[in-house]
């Protein structure tokens, strides 16, 4: 077998294993502290009737995936392609109970955003990227997976791979389990989370977990390799009809700074407040969608860079573009409002 022929096997398993319809669970925590045994539906981080309707044109929109060569087999270059809003971020990690009564208050469509809301936001993605990230780690441990990583000379950087995601997947876990404290009302987790009330529905939506590299000055705040990280979670959409921009984290890791993360954001221009999160949603985040004709009147060489930032941003190591995120394009001219930020009560002396 030719390596072309190996590497088409070799997307053709990845493919059928991620799409493979399979009798998921539900991930939540019952009241009781019980896991829930009910089978999962898929749902939508973003929610359909919110911030992927507000940019929908036709009934799709754009996401970004790496093109396929002639023999239909990905390459390393990034394309924008349509998706229908059926398909559009969704993963089948909540029963139908749960995904109802968890983030019905998140969903409904008018009333006052709440810190509750938001504490729901970030739950609800750092489920997400830990069901996909675990789905991964299932999928190259396909035996005839490692076996063709093998023979197309891929198994040191799929090696590498799976370290990164593994490490990600002890983090999440640990978010995962502090979030449901959390909401069961047990403790006053350290939790920090800042929403941006803007002014106009941006011409995306994202919603994404990831470690935060640098706080909004430039300054470096994740750990050696050696030492722990934590992850903050992102939303901009629509939560109960409003356009926002959320940042959420639980700041459970000692040597990551999240509190200069999320204190930093009072410096931000409101004014700018589009163009960086355009930035967030091509570097830091892989569940993206754009507005199609906004995605195609912009120039050429901007699309292909936003392109380029995506394959080279995620899942993402300290670099320049992440250091200085407030003082990019400024293509997007949405600003927002106000922001507020919240942080944890400090300790009693």
């Amino acid at each position: 077998m030719n390596k072309n022929k190996k590497q088409a096997e070799l997307q053709s398993l990845i493919r059928t294993a991620i799409y493979k319809k399979s009798a998921n669970r539900c991930v939540a925590t019952n009241k009781d502290g019980s896991q829930c045994t009910e089978s999962a539906i898929s749902s939508h981080t973003i929610q359909k009737g919110g911030g992927l309707a507000a940019i929908a044109e036709n009934g799709h929109v754009y996401q970004i995936q790496h093109a396929n060569n002639q023999e239909g087999i990905p390459t390393r270059k990034c394309q924008f392609t349509k998706t229908g809003l059926k398909k559009a971020s969704v993963f089948p990690g909540f029963c139908a109970r749960h995904d109802n009564y968890l983030f019905r208050s998140a969903e409904q469509q008018d009333g006052k955003i709440e810190l509750d809301d938001l504490i729901l936001l970030g739950y609800r993605i750092i489920c997400m990227e830990l069901f996909k990230k675990e789905r991964i780690i299932r999928i190259y441990e396909i035996q005839r997976v490692k076996e063709l990583g093998i023979e197309l000379g891929l198994a040191e950087s799929v090696m590498a791979f799976l370290h990164g995601t593994r490490l990600a997947v002890i983090d999440l876990k640990r978010q995962k389990e502090a979030y449901e404290v959390l909401m069961a009302g047990k403790n006053t987790a350290p939790f920090y989370a800042s929403i941006f009330q803007l002014k106009e529905d941006l011409p995306f939506t994202f919603a994404s977990a990831f470690a935060p590299e640098f706080d909004f000055s430039g300054g470096l705040i994740l750990p050696p390799p050696t030492m722990a990280w934590g992850s903050a979670t992102v939303y901009v959409g629509r939560v109960k009809n409003k356009p926002v921009a959320s940042f959420q984290s639980l700041d459970i890791v000692e040597h990551h700074n999240i509190a200069s993360f999320f204190s930093s954001q009072a410096i931000l221009p409101l004014e700018k407040i589009g163009g960086l999160l355009l930035q967030f949603a091509v570097e830091y985040s892989e569940n993206s969608f754009f507005k199609i004709s906004w995605v195609d009147d912009i120039l050429p060489e901007i699309r292909q860079d936003l392109l380029e930032r995506f394959r080279l941003g995620t899942p993402g190591e300290p670099n320049q573009n992440k250091a200085r995120i407030s003082n990019q394009y400024d293509i997007v001219r949405v600003a927002a409002n106000d922001v507020k930020i919240f942080s944890p009560a400090p300790d009693p002396p």
